[in-house]
C-alpha cells in the first residue's frame, strides 16, 4: 500500500498510527482539513472529495486509514482524499 501526503507524492510504507495527519512511524499521510478549510477544499472542490473522520485513539481509524491512503494514490487525478481529525477540529 501506498501512503500519501498533500499532493499525493508516493511514499513506500503503510501509516499505520496516525497523529493530525502525520504517521507515527516516519511515514507520509494524507493531506488534512481543519474547519476553517473545510469549505473551500470540500464544499467548493473541482472534484469529488473523501473525507476520513479519525481520532488518534480510534482503532477502525488506524484500520482503515491504509485502505483511504490507498484510494487516494490510485485516484489521486480524479479524486481529492483529505483526512479530519475530530478531536481537534469538530
Amino acid at each position: 500500500m501506498i501512503a500519501q501526503k498533500d499532493q499525493f507524492s508516493p511514499h513506500s510504507s503503510a501509516c499505520s498510527q496516525l497523529a493530525d495527519g502525520v504517521c507515527a512511524d516516519g511515514g507520509i499521510a494524507m493531506k488534512a482539513v481543519t474547519d476553517a478549510g473545510f469549505e473551500t477544499a470540500v464544499l467548493k472542490s473541482d472534484k469529488p472529495v473523501l473525507v476520513q473522520y479519525w481520532a488518534q485513539w480510534s482503532d477502525p481509524s488506524r484500520t482503515f486509514s491504509p485502505v483511504v491512503q490507498e484510494i487516494a494514490a490510485e485516484q489521486a487525478d480524479k479524486l481529492v482524499t483529505l483526512k479530519m481529525n475530530v478531536d481537534t477540529t469538530l
